[in-house]
């Protein structure tokens, strides 16, 4: 940006807008959650991108005629429907989530696409009438930038290589992917929960317990039942720990030991079993065991471990579908703010190698695929397709003033690059913040966040320009 003022007038849209969405929030009476908290976040951090765009080529244009209106005008001519575009993609990424059906995610959403529409309306309504004031930006001096250079320089054949050698990479990792969810997962080792969490797990031999719940017929014996379901548990190397009526009933007798066991007048049961690890593999280990064993009415498993676990698969599966359907609408405002097919079908280029790519990402870091980590997939959907849009559309508007192709490239390129790497590393610096939260699932948001914006940035300013140049041959 090149001053404290720039920088400041590029984030006040979104910080507007992040007031307006929690006077929103507080208006309809939404509560708080640890999804929503987000919402605030996204906000300051993604609805600056639009922000700092706007100023970035504002003060392009300013140094070179010296008039603010002019400069404000041109600057709309320029970047002003790709704000509009950007601005609607983000919240395809956000929206795209609704098809999960899930009150929690769905809440998120909801807050979270407002809010970057607030962003955007602010971008348009506070940036012009301030810089148009008495407001006054000091011209920038063009800076030699060592990162666009070395971007550059991968124009071709480098940069066609190293994506199909990342390529090769991600679907040599892809089967380490895991998709663990589990409460434990919340919270990082340092933390208080999580070292009482470990005390407990240390006094009673386990961690959350399972509840394995029973029926039995007329005529048969409870004892005997959950004696079955006890001794196939003691067996499984999932288990660390099992309480059930038959244990118990070997130390204690009386009817008010049962009573936490057995139900009579239902006839109902259970036991209780303290699971050594909570992966989605040992999980159902456990489930299998129970499943399996030879009762006249089926026991079930029952926890929030299983609950967790079902939510989880349920936004896992719907994963493809959900980018499927976000990039299809993206392609759709794409091709309806440029009205080419070719230069739109290439935009989605960047973005649909960079979801390829994270998938090698998580795989090799070992962050699990699950809840919080899917609802960043569809974000940065929405976030890292705007570097591409913001792209063609300059390269759009240079190629229709009738420069050929490739001059118009490098045009696009000189234009784009200094806004589009200063966004990228807003946005990733931002994200930083969430390495401070005692969630340890914020710290896999960032760096998720901090992936998708660098790779979005190279792939954006390396891929299109080689592939933009191809088809111009």
């Amino acid at each position: 940006m090149g001053s404290i003022k720039a920088t400041l007038l590029s984030v006040l849209p979104a910080i507007v807008a992040s007031i307006w969405m929690m006077g929103i929030v507080g208006w309809v009476g939404s509560g708080v959650s640890i999804t929503t908290v987000l919402a605030p976040i996204f906000t300051l951090i993604i609805g600056s991108a639009d922000g700092l765009h706007f100023i970035s080529h504002f003060q392009e244009s300013y140094t070179q005629n010296q008039d603010k209106r002019r400069a404000v005008v041109d600057t709309l001519k320029m970047v002003g429907m790709p704000m509009i575009v950007t601005t609607l993609t983000t919240m395809v990424g956000f929206l795209s989530l609704l098809t999960v059906r899930e009150e929690v995610v769905s809440t998120l959403v909801i807050i979270a696409s407002s809010g970057v529409l607030l962003a955007g309306v602010a971008t348009w309504w506070v940036l012009p009438i301030l810089l148009t004031s008495k407001i006054t930006l000091k011209p920038v001096k063009t800076k030699h930038m060592k990162t666009v250079t070395f971007l550059r320089h991968l124009w071709g054949k480098p940069i066609l290589v190293l994506v199909v050698a990342l390529s090769i990479l991600t679907v040599m990792v892809l089967p380490n992917l895991r998709t663990d969810f589990n409460q434990l997962m919340f919270y990082k080792e340092n933390t208080e929960l999580y070292q009482s969490f470990e005390a407990i797990e240390k006094a009673t031999g386990g961690g959350v317990p399972l509840m394995i719940a029973f029926e039995w017929e007329e005529g048969e014996n409870p004892m005997a039942i959950s004696e079955v379901i006890e001794g196939a548990l003691d067996e499984s190397p999932y288990i660390s720990r099992v309480v059930g009526l038959h244990k118990i009933s070997n130390r204690f007798s009386g009817s008010e030991f049962e009573k936490q066991f057995v139900d009579s007048s239902r006839r109902v049961g259970r036991v209780i079993a303290f699971p050594s690890q909570f992966t989605d593999e040992s999980l159902a280990a456990i489930e299998s065991t129970i499943d399996g064993l030879p009762l006249k009415r089926a026991a079930q498993v029952t926890s929030v471990q299983f609950i967790m676990r079902d939510l989880n698969q349920q936004m896992v599966s719907a994963q493809l579908s959900t980018q499927f359907y976000a990039i299809g609408l993206i392609f759709l405002m794409i091709l309806a703010a440029l009205r080419r097919l070719l230069p739109s079908i290439v935009a989605l280029l960047p973005i649909i190698l960079t979801m390829f790519f994270l998938y090698g990402y998580l795989a090799i870091l070992k962050i699990p695929l699950n809840l919080f980590t899917i609802l960043m997939f569809s974000i940065s959907i929405g976030i890292g397709i705007d570097y591409a849009i913001h792209f063609v559309s300059v390269w759009a508007i240079y190629t229709k003033k009738g420069l050929h192709s490739e001059e118009a490239i490098h045009l696009a390129f000189q234009y784009t690059s200094r806004p589009i790497l200063a966004n990228a590393i807003g946005l990733a610096l931002g994200m930083s913040a969430l390495m401070l939260s005692p969630l340890k699932i914020h710290t896999f948001l960032s760096l998720v966040m901090w992936f998708t914006m660098s790779a979005s940035v190279v792939l954006t300013l390396t891929v299109l320009p080689t592939i933009l140049k191809r088809l111009s041959k």
